[in-house]
């Protein structure tokens, strides 16, 4: 079934209702103008202006969704400014999802450019709650009630970072026992074969939401998966329309 931006607009309003909230990963897609965003919002001298879309696409992103994931904070720590910066154009009832940095969940960095010395190398960071607290959630305290899930995204883990996923989950219960409480949690884990009973209670032991990877077909932006998060559901677009 096809649906009209209108007509997504009128769903998502009433799951979130609900407390379910429907969203996208990231937003500042310029392929969706026509669709989610109306281009001319963001020509200058009749030309598109790439630079204010960036800067304000979110304004009306939320005219129809009433959540998003910010993939931006997975590359580097959000500031307090640039949290308070996003919030000011989404309405009160709007949720932020925050992949949280990949200084904290990457054990070992991989060999891109963007990295720089520190490609290829083992993370001392990895899972260092220190950091996590003073680097990603003292920014967040300014918006912390539009803060709807905080997501520790760990990429597929090799024989040569933990022969066993028991050790993993043994780290992963350490740390989270080391975090503030009362924030929203949630942890994605690629190794499929380690989401086993214990995964889960150990989860379960912090409060933290288990993020589940599934695919689907969804109509309006061609989407071939989904993020599914308690009552948050971000979704991937792979084609970037």
């Amino acid at each position: 079934m096809n649906l009209t931006r209108q007509e997504l607009a009128e769903r998502a309003a009433s799951l979130a209702v609900q407390s379910v909230y429907m969203g996208t990963s990231s937003w500042k897609y310029p392929g969706w103008c026509g669709m989610l965003y109306d281009r001319s919002r963001y020509e200058y001298r009749g030309k598109f202006a790439e630079t204010r879309f960036k800067r304000d696409c979110l304004r009306e992103y939320a005219e129809v969704f009433k959540t998003v994931c910010v993939d931006a904070a997975y590359y580097t720590f959000p500031s307090q400014q640039y949290l308070e910066g996003m919030v000011t154009q989404a309405p009160d009832d709007f949720l932020f999802g925050l992949k949280v940095t990949d200084a904290i969940t990457i054990k070992r960095y991989p060999k891109l450019d963007r990295l720089g010395e520190q490609a290829g190398k083992p993370n001392d960071n990895f899972l260092n709650a220190d950091l996590f607290v003073k680097a990603f959630l003292k920014p967040c305290e300014a918006v912390r009630p539009k803060i709807g899930l905080l997501i520790f995204e760990f990429s597929r883990f090799w024989p040569t970072d933990y022969e066993h996923g028991r050790d993993f989950i043994a780290d992963l219960d350490r740390f989270l026992g080391q975090l503030p409480t009362g924030w929203p949690y949630g942890v994605e884990m690629r190794n499929k074969g380690w989401l086993r009973p214990e995964y889960f209670e150990c989860l379960a032991r912090h409060h933290a939401n288990a993020i589940v990877t599934c695919v689907l077909e969804y109509s309006f932006y061609s989407v071939t998966s989904i993020m599914t998060i308690s009552r948050l559901l971000y979704t991937t677009p792979q084609d970037r329309l």
